[in-house]
């Protein structure tokens, strides 16, 4: 092909490389902004299915108690019921005591009720605990209430809409039980209504406990789509519920619904998550709404830097491709001269390639970030794992582990990319304490004697001395023998697989006035090849890529645990022979000269030299 006919073909090659290249980066952006967007989804739903989850626990706790209250025999003895007037609007406060002090047992005993009341059949107020909350009712008899219309109805349980209670100002949600004098399931004759009203200012207090993001509310309506409790002060001064039924979202919650949509509230496109709770017979509402701007910030900036980021690729290639086509226009004449030139662009871009990979290496400072959310995902999960917020069924467990160890794993990650770049920067602090060798070996080894079980690999130790302590930081200490036993665990064999800890003293030989421990770890894996043995202690090398790949691992170990062991004044070496298993070996000082805490840098670790099993005694 000549130059002539080149020129002509190279701009559809470019024009056409451009196309593509800004297609993948758009494509890619795009599932970036998707993956974003359902994770904010997935973490409200989970969000409000924890909160759900507690108050249907809540209000099942509260009907229990109330039920287990009407069986009491003084409960459902009716006695005074002549002694009902409107004076006092029920019995005087001295007539019927033993009743009034079963109703005062199941307010202390489940003291979210504001007040425990007694109807009688006709929907007169027997009494109300305490007793100031029953001189101060508007009426006596309350059988226009939904609560007592429902119990009639259904001749047993019903949870009522809210109301806003006269006596204490709170919003209640009154928890109604049908009480019978006898326990016969047939001709049984009703002796009154059992009335809890459980106080919604307590379910308020525990949504405002849990935090939330910029502008977000978390509300519960109750079967009739009136506000119960809410994360902000709405209605708290107000002797009126707020109603939600203009919200639709609500409404299809109201009916046993759970998801997710968007809908425009006072000119605000609301970004709203709503699910169903059951409330007895009915359904009730709970709804997460946050302004979708604010709700999708991160999604909008991941967003915008797509687009620059797309951007950029096109002009970029767009650039590129200009050069290389005045390149190919260029007189033939320049051929010599372009050869050059283009061995010089080689060793540029290898230049660039560099460059880019140190950036990389920087940009891993910001990794820090990604941390701090994790926090609250691994103790909350600890804590719904263990029963402390309540019990979750096994497919709950089941979920929360795989979040757990996902979590876990990713808070690992991060860990040995910042120590990584802490060693590089010479900012790891060390503190240094004296502590017990044997102990310290031990309880790594009890890290990984489950995962050592599971593949029938045989642990050992073997301390020279019981009592041997060294000066360390037995954390840091103990990472670099978890990373050895880790990789030992890695590639040594199933049900035949050895892995022996050596602790003992050691002398180099050359510092006579100082003294050692030598910390072992052999291992009859699959050992390292020979050419690859002078680059393991490097950043990001692994020795088996292809093996790594299945079982894991990002190559920062070995580098931060020479990191380490050198902080300590240490060395570190190994001896390995392909097929035949691998010892790696590390010597601390017993007692430290570290006083400032701090670690070498990297100028300084420059100068340091690998120990290798030839240069040991």
């Amino acid at each position: 092909m000549t130059l002539e006919s080149s020129t002509k073909i190279i701009p559809l090659i470019v024009i056409t490389s451009i196309v593509i290249v800004t297609i993948i980066a758009a494509a890619f952006a795009e599932a970036q902004v998707e993956r974003a967007t359902s994770d904010v989804a997935n973490s409200k739903a989970l969000k409000l299915d924890m909160m759900v989850d507690d108050l249907e626990l809540r209000l099942e706790d509260a009907v229990k108690m109330l039920k287990l209250a009407a069986t009491q025999e003084e409960v459902k003895n009716v006695l005074f019921a002549n002694s009902v007037s409107e004076k006092f609007m029920g019995i005087p406060p001295d007539v019927d005591p033993v009743k009034r002090q079963a109703a005062q047992n199941t307010r202390s005993t489940y003291q979210d009720f504001d007040t425990v009341a007694f109807l009688l059949p006709n929907g007169d107020v027997y009494l109300v605990q305490p007793y100031e909350a029953q001189k101060n009712l508007p009426r006596l008899n309350f059988a226009f209430r939904e609560y007592y219309q429902g119990v009639i109805a259904n001749g047993d349980t019903y949870i009522g809409e809210a109301v806003v209670s006269a006596a204490t100002g709170h919003r209640v949600v009154p928890i109604a039980i049908a009480v019978y004098s006898d326990n016969l399931s047939s001709n049984r004759t009703l002796a009154g209504i059992l009335v809890g009203a459980l106080n919604m200012n307590v379910v308020t207090a525990d949504l405002r406990a849990d935090p939330f993001g910029v502008n977000e509310d978390i509300l519960i309506t109750d079967h009739k789509g009136n506000i119960v409790a809410d994360s902000t002060e709405r209605g708290e001064t107000s002797n009126k519920l707020e109603s939600l039924l203009y919200v639709n979202d609500v409404s299809k919650a109201l009916q046993g619904s759970s998801g997710s949509g968007v809908q425009t509230i006072n000119g605000v496109d609301m970004f709203i998550t709503y699910k169903s709770i059951r409330a007895s017979t009915n359904y009730w509402a709970a709804i997460i709404v946050q302004p979708h701007s604010d709700a999708f910030f991160a999604v909008n900036t991941i967003r915008n830097q797509s687009t620059m980021t797309v951007v950029l690729v096109s002009i970029v290639s767009s650039i590129s491709g200009y050069f290389l086509f005045r390149s190919f226009k260029s007189n033939s004449t320049l051929t010599t001269r372009l050869g050059t030139l283009n061995e010089n662009l080689k060793k540029q871009a290898a230049q660039l390639r560099q460059l880019d990979k140190e950036k990389e290496e920087f940009s891993a400072m910001i990794t820090h970030e990604l941390k701090t959310p994790l926090v609250p995902v691994i103790g909350y999960s600890e804590l719904l794992l263990d029963g402390t917020l309540g019990n979750l069924t096994e497919k709950q467990k089941q979920k929360l582990h795989t979040i757990h160890e996902s979590a876990s794993s990713l808070s690992r990650l991060i860990s040995d990319l910042l120590d990584a770049r802490k060693l590089e920067l010479g900012k790891m602090k060390l503190l240094i304490a004296n502590t017990a060798v044997k102990e310290m070996v031990e309880q790594c080894l009890e890290a990984i004697r489950l995962s050592a079980q599971l593949k029938g690999v045989t642990l050992s130790f073997s301390p020279s001395d019981n009592d041997l302590m060294v000066e360390v930081d037995s954390k840091r200490i103990q990472q670099v023998l978890n990373n050895l036993l880790t990789n030992a665990l890695k590639f040594v064999p199933s049900r035949t697989g050895k892995i022996e800890v050596v602790a003992a003293r050691y002398s180099d030989g050359v510092d006579t006035s100082r003294h050692f421990v030598l910390f072992t770890v052999k291992d009859n894996g699959i050992g390292i090849p020979k050419e690859k043995q002078k680059n393991l202690f490097k950043k990001f090398y692994q020795a088996d890529t292809s093996l790594t790949r299945n079982v894991g691992g990002t190559g920062l170990g070995l580098a931060i645990s020479k990191g380490i062991v050198e902080a300590h004044e240490g060395k570190i070496w190994f001896e390995s022979e392909e097929g035949r298993g691998s010892i790696f070996s590390f010597i601390i000082p017993v007692i430290s000269r570290i006083t400032d805490s701090t670690v070498i840098s990297e100028a300084n670790q420059a100068n340091t030299t690998t120990v290798t099993a030839g240069e040991t005694n």
